[in-house]
């Protein structure tokens, strides 16, 4: 187990940001996924300002969520699964779920998180990312009216 930093809404709601994009040889994502695998709504999405491999989504996180963190080089993927354990204020504690490294899981994953870590590689590989991946598209998101501090 091990303790990560979340952001605080103006209204006290725990967040993430689904973050990263890629560049030439290397890249980076950050994907949060609801208890199920499910794709979560956002807080709000960034569409002004430095956007490029940047911060594109903010997420309420609570316990159940899942964080899939990828990173690669030249294609070669290393990914960490961690689950949301607890959460209070802007701390939570997660549990390695899961690691891929060369090539290989070092533990079983479950199937419903298969969206989201395809999710993760792509992100992580579009280059210059400047979006969200995986969000609940099926709402329209006009107005925000819950910033992050």
């Amino acid at each position: 187990m091990k303790t990560i930093n979340l952001e605080l809404s103006n209204s006290g709601i725990p967040c993430l940001w689904e973050e990263g994009g890629g560049a030439s040889n290397t890249g980076r994502a950050i994907i949060i996924a609801g208890a199920k695998g499910q794709a979560l709504n956002p807080i709000y999405i960034k569409r002004k300002g430095h956007l490029s491999n940047g911060q594109h989504a903010l997420i309420s996180v609570e316990a159940g969520c899942y964080i899939i963190e990828a990173w690669h080089q030249r294609g070669d993927f290393e990914i960490n699964i961690y689950q949301v354990k607890d959460v209070k204020g802007e701390k939570a504690t997660v549990e390695e779920v899961a690691t891929f490294n060369m090539n290989e899981w070092n533990k079983p994953v479950p199937a419903f998180l298969g969206d989201a870590i395809k999710a993760s590689k792509e992100k992580a590989t579009q280059y210059h990312c400047k979006e969200p991946y995986f969000i609940n598209k099926d709402k329209q998101y006009e107005q925000f009216k819950d910033f992050c501090r």
